[in-house]
């Protein structure tokens, strides 16, 4: 795996899962 594809996936995984906390506050 291309490291810079691996940092784009936790910077994903990282915004999905304050999107998850920002949508269960909401």
């Amino acid at each position: 795996m291309r490291p810079i594809l691996d940092e784009a996936t936790k910077f994903q995984q990282k915004i999905t899962k304050w999107w998850n906390l920002h949508q269960l506050t909401d």
